[in-house]
């Protein structure tokens, strides 16, 4: 190829794994069902890039030319051709497609939101005063409405405009790597497929059982055991390379291998996953063996996921099993009907943290839950950029980073029709957390903290 390639802004717009999560409980929420398609070739859609484009003709394309023309011309053997659309592996290729496939969403009344120009929204679909939440990834769709058919004219309309027809899948029962259950009560995310592919790869998950304890956990929680993780010696490079063939996987695999189970619909490995993401460059066979546990673990759990629950239940819908708890856990377990809380379009959160909990280095750790439809739809947790001199300092700055998540959804809730008109519930269990967050002012003990964590103020 040869011409001018405009390099900034080359990427096809996606969205984030928070959003989604808040598309699939805002689906659960307006009792919909989520239709998919999938545009085949999407990038050949779109027009050709600004700078001129021209591609070299090969033998073998000299060749069938001359046999599907005989009568033309011979071409030469340095002439290019002019390409006149976009070109798969050409950098401005996703761009271009991006650009053409939010044009014609928007065509269909479907308006983008702010934070998330991916995911689009109507309260009239084809003037039938129907809601409809649209969520584009690349080149794959999800239709969330009330009723198949209004998804299915959306997509013949967008279908109408590509010169290679769209596949429509029905109801997704799977998108984007994640599986999903649309049952009778609740939307299910899960991890299902991928965790059985991955552990097809590691043979030796078959043959062991989770014996830790009599429910599994992603993570010995005893801190001797997490001291033990943070002071063993690394192995050598020697060692590593003799080790990982022992153990029969790469530490760097392993640990990306669970990171996308972790951001997709598996909050409930978060800390162990950042925990032992530390030691990629420098593993020792303790690590080895708490990621091999977290693999028997998301083995034994296989079938758990996230649930977005209903308003009311859809008689049209297959009737799912209802997740079930702890024996040792002593929570009432509520009955289906039960789940179907008046709330559950009602934003809150939770925050925690541990302060200087790691020896290696003393930073504290955040983490953070924001629910919605009784299912979590934005989770995080890391260590925090700076040292804290207090569990009460700690707790503060997770606290002001859960208010700015918070935030970002209310945005978008605000966008698909679901604006929260009270203010959002953070429930915080640091006293002096809560009580620097009212003195609306730095105090003695906190003028140190840095000035923008004092944006909790407003």
């Amino acid at each position: 190829m040869t011409g001018a390639v405009t390099l900034a802004e080359t990427y096809a717009g996606s969205l984030d794994q928070s959003s989604s999560k808040v598309f699939w409980a805002a689906s659960a929420i307006n009792n919909s069902v989520v239709i998919g398609a999938d545009t085949a070739n999407a990038f050949v859609e779109a027009g050709a890039p600004k700078a001129p484009l021209f591609v070299t003709i090969y033998k073998q394309y000299r060749e069938w030319y001359k046999s599907r023309f005989p009568d033309e011309p011979d071409i030469a053997d340095k002439a290019v051709l002019p390409v006149h659309g976009a070109l798969q592996g050409h950098p401005e290729s996703p761009r271009l497609w991006s650009k053409l496939i939010d044009a014609i969403i928007k065509e269909l009344n479907l308006k983008p939101c702010h934070h998330e120009l991916c995911l689009y929204y109507t309260e009239n679909t084809f003037g039938e005063s129907k809601q409809v939440l649209f969520l584009r990834q690349v080149d794959d769709f999800a239709v969330s409405c009330q009723d198949q058919a209004t998804a299915d004219k959306i997509i013949q309309a967008i279908d109408k405009k590509m010169t290679i027809k769209i596949k429509n899948l029905g109801m997704l029962s799977r998108f984007n790597g994640i599986d999903i259950m649309q049952s009778k009560h609740y939307i299910k995310l899960y991890n299902k497929t991928y965790i059985t592919k991955v552990s097809s790869h590691h043979d030796w998950l078959h043959d062991e059982v989770h014996h830790m304890y009599e429910f599994p956990l992603p993570m010995n929680p005893d801190n001797d055991y997490k001291r033990k993780l943070e002071t063993s010696e690394p192995l050598t490079e020697e060692e590593l390379k003799k080790y990982e063939k022992q153990m029969g996987f790469g530490y760097r695999q392993a640990i990306g291998e669970l990171v996308y189970a972790m951001v997709t619909c598996r909050p409930d490995i978060s800390f162990p996953v950042i925990k032992l993401a530390q030691y990629s460059t420098k593993p020792s066979a303790i690590h080895f063996e708490a990621v091999k546990n977290i693999f028997r673990y998301l083995n034994a759990t296989i079938e758990e996921g996230i649930y977005f629950w209903r308003m009311n239940p859809r008689n049209d819908l297959p009737i799912g099993s209802v997740p079930t708890l702890r024996k040792d856990n002593n929570y009432d377990e509520k009955s289906v009907a039960e789940r179907h809380q008046v709330s559950c379009n009602i934003l809150f959160g939770m925050k925690d943290s541990n302060w200087a909990g790691d020896s290696n280095h003393r930073k504290s750790v955040t983490g953070i839950v924001i629910k919605l439809a009784g299912g979590t739809v934005l989770y995080k947790a890391r260590f925090q950029d700076t040292l804290a001199l207090s569990s009460t300092e700690t707790e503060f700055i997770a606290t002001v980073e859960a208010g700015k998540y918070i935030l970002y959804l209310r945005s978008i809730l605000q966008d698909i029709g679901m604006t929260q008109h009270e203010a959002t519930i953070l429930y915080e269990d640091n006293q002096g957390s809560l009580l620097m967050a009212q003195a609306q002012q730095p105090t003695k003990r906190t003028r140190h903290i840095d000035i923008k964590y004092f944006v909790l103020h407003d």
